[in-house]
């Protein structure tokens, strides 16, 4: 009796426990196999952004705060505003031409009148964000594997076609020969151009890159 005590007790430590949460699930091949379908089956596809792609994005920020920025810097006639006040015999009107070359002065002194492409052109500047956008855009949809690369690698024409257009403006003065001396241009004319240029060197690198 002894010895039937003896080997229950035996068999009741040589049993196995049973295996519960998840390593039971995991030593399952249907479960584990399911377990990795349901992740796999759950993770996005989000495209690598490169250095030819930072350099795109920069450039069409660059454009966007350029457009705001003084493109021209115009001098006023400070000398004229004398002259014109010369020919009046009026005291009040020699007054306010007077104020008038003073406030001329001090304008010129700060600078100029400054103007930015949004108030300069009526749709050079609409033109050329456009141009950027759309260059984006195409980019955009090659890595997402969308467009094909025989389409976007034609995207750095669309800045290149800005840059010529803000460089043309920039060579064309916007005022007759004898007022030229007046305006010269301003930082927001350069910032623009390396921003449409840096769109287009952004477009063209990013076509030699594989689709994601």
């Amino acid at each position: 009796m002894r010895r039937n005590r003896d080997l229950a007790v035996a068999g009741h430590v040589a049993r196995p426990a049973p295996v519960q949460g998840a390593a039971a699930r995991a030593d399952t091949p249907g479960m584990a196999l399911s377990a990795r379908h349901d992740a796999a089956s759950t993770r996005v596809a989000v495209p690598a952004v490169g250095l030819a792609h930072l350099v795109l994005l920069g450039g069409a920020g660059l454009v966007l705060y350029a457009l705001w920025q003084p493109f021209y810097l115009v001098k006023l006639p400070v000398a004229a505003f004398a002259r014109i006040g010369e020919t009046f015999t009026d005291p009040t009107l020699r007054l306010y031409a007077s104020a008038a070359a003073r406030n001329a002065a001090r304008i010129n002194a700060e600078g100029g009148v400054r103007v930015s492409a949004w108030d300069a052109f009526e749709r050079i500047d609409v033109a050329v964000a456009a141009l950027c956008a759309l260059a984006v855009v195409v980019v955009a949809l090659r890595a997402a594997g969308h467009v094909s690369r025989d389409v976007a690698r034609h995207a750095w024409v669309l800045g290149a076609a800005a840059a010529g257009l803000v460089g043309a403006r920039m060579l064309k003065s916007p005022v007759p020969e004898p007022m030229a001396d007046y305006v010269r241009l301003g930082r927001g004319s350069l910032m623009l151009l390396a921003g449409a240029l840096a769109v287009a060197v952004g477009a063209w690198l990013s076509a030699a890159r594989p689709a994601r």
